[in-house]
């Protein structure tokens, strides 16, 4: 068990995406090929000063052992966590870090989710927002401009 915020990104440089193990759009295995391509080039800097969150949007069907069995295929190194929670929390957090659609219709089709993921530094209050599926150079690029 974790605190989202206090043991996970307060004063740390953070990826963090939301995914579906079940995608049948099939965006989710492209964008988790490119960060485990990130986590390859960033290197020492994983899990000591750089830490990628992606988050499960189905707390219920993806439970730890789940995610466990599916990080097998990505083999995520220390400092990238794949994560689940209770339906409410999950669905709390990708509203407020900005993973929701206007329309109720479409937000509610999980199918429709995006491959966006958010970055940033929360010692510097520095945020922003990439395209998973862009090249792992361009994703990497991202965290050039967050260190402390």
């Amino acid at each position: 068990n974790v605190r989202f915020y206090d043991d996970l990104v307060r004063e740390k440089t953070v990826l963090i995406n939301f995914f579906l193990i079940q995608c049948s759009e099939g965006r989710c295995p492209l964008a988790m090929a490119n960060l485990r391509q990130v986590q390859n080039m960033l290197g020492s800097r994983m899990g000591k000063d750089v830490f990628f969150l992606s988050i499960t949007l189905q707390p219920l069907l993806n439970t730890p052992q789940a995610l466990n069995k599916y990080a097998e295929i990505f083999k995520p190194k220390p400092g990238w966590d794949l994560l689940t929670g209770k339906p409410e929390d999950v669905e709390t957090l990708r509203r407020t870090l900005g993973f929701a659609d206007a329309d109720p219709e479409l937000d509610n089709d999980l199918q429709n989710h995006t491959s966006l993921a958010r970055y940033g530094n929360d010692k510097l209050e520095r945020w922003g927002m990439v395209s998973l599926r862009s090249s792992p150079n361009n994703i990497a690029s991202t965290f050039k401009w967050l260190t402390v």
